[in-house]
């Protein structure tokens, strides 16, 4: 008989991140290759919440500053934090404010339903057993600054507590403690600042008040071995000065929480901005490329960083 035809040879892998991926699809299929394809919704069950794991998303300020973490929003990886700033643009990173975490007063604990990539910003969904709720987060344009959206939908009165995690730290550096004393703290109500070696975290929320109440999480990440295999596991202590509790009514409610590496200022209305989208939809007209070519241009944009040089302007991947 005839000897059996040969196996085609393996499609090409396209690595992307942390994550290697087989690139055998057509070009409208590209969300395929690229995951979390900015304006796409994941619903996070069965094999995408095993992806979502080793997933990462990326969020940059276009000088240097960066927030990064994954669909999941449990971080594993040093670098993973809500915005590492760039107090030296575009150098001198500073993780400033590692995460927010969330739970709501008396209705139990929430489940994450799905994550949404977006061009500017990443969005989570919850469902709780009184209400559910989004969470968006952005970064600034060309500026220290961050932003974290709640829009809460509950069927009766309730109160969400927040807790912000603050760093503070060198963005390669983990410290082998989180040593409160290092800190120094301000409350002024619906404003906190935070200040360790010279640098200055300002949070400030819409709604609600800071109340003080400090805290260290021993955080280690039991998710490692399963999303980075062969690398180090990564484990902080994270510390918290105090939580934010938003009474908020039954129906629809939005509230933002906003940060910034002093002496930049939270920009409460960063949701309303486009200078990032101008500025990308500026370079696809100029290059002339359809949506399905601008998801690269878009990847890329996120790794260059402008800055002035001798009176001449530069980019710098």
């Amino acid at each position: 008989p005839p000897p059996p035809p040969a196996a085609p040879p393996p499609p090409p892998s396209v690595r992307f991140g942390a994550r290697r991926v087989r690139y055998d699809a057509p070009m409208s299929t590209i969300d395929e290759v690229l995951g979390w394809i900015p304006g796409t919704t994941q619903r996070l069950e069965g094999e995408r919440l095993s992806r979502a794991v080793r997933d990462e998303w990326l969020l940059t300020t276009g000088h240097g500053g960066f927030a990064m973490g994954c669909p999941t929003g449990i971080a594993h990886r040093q670098y993973h934090a809500y915005l590492n700033a760039a107090w030296r643009p575009p150098t001198g990173r500073v993780q400033t404010l590692h995460s927010i975490e969330e739970r709501m007063k008396g209705s139990g604990p929430s489940r994450l339903v799905s994550f949404t990539k977006r061009r500017c910003e990443v969005e989570w969904a919850y469902e709780g057993l009184a209400a559910s709720y989004t969470k968006a987060l952005r970064v600034g344009w060309r500026a220290n600054t961050g932003a974290v959206r709640y829009t809460i939908d509950a069927e009766e009165q309730t109160t969400i507590v927040l807790r912000p995690f603050v760093t503070l730290r060198d963005m390669h550096h983990v410290p082998t403690d989180a040593d409160p004393s290092r800190f120094g703290v301000r409350n002024g109500g619906d404003t906190l600042r935070v200040t360790h070696e010279g640098h200055e975290l300002v949070v400030r929320t819409s709604m609600g008040a800071f109340t003080m109440d400090p805290h260290v999480a021993e955080f280690r990440d039991y998710e490692t071995a399963l999303a980075r295999s062969g690398e180090d596991s990564y484990g902080e202590a994270l510390w918290s000065p105090g939580t934010i509790e938003v009474t908020v009514a039954k129906g629809v409610t939005s509230f933002v929480v906003g940060y910034a590496l002093g002496p930049a200022a939270p920009d409460m209305d960063l949701f309303e901005t486009r200078e990032r989208d101008a500025h990308l939809e500026a370079v696809e007209r100029s290059m002339g490329l359809d949506r399905r070519l601008a998801v690269f241009v878009e990847a890329t944009d996120d790794f260059l960083v402008e800055r002035t040089v001798g009176g001449r302007g530069l980019k710098t991947v």
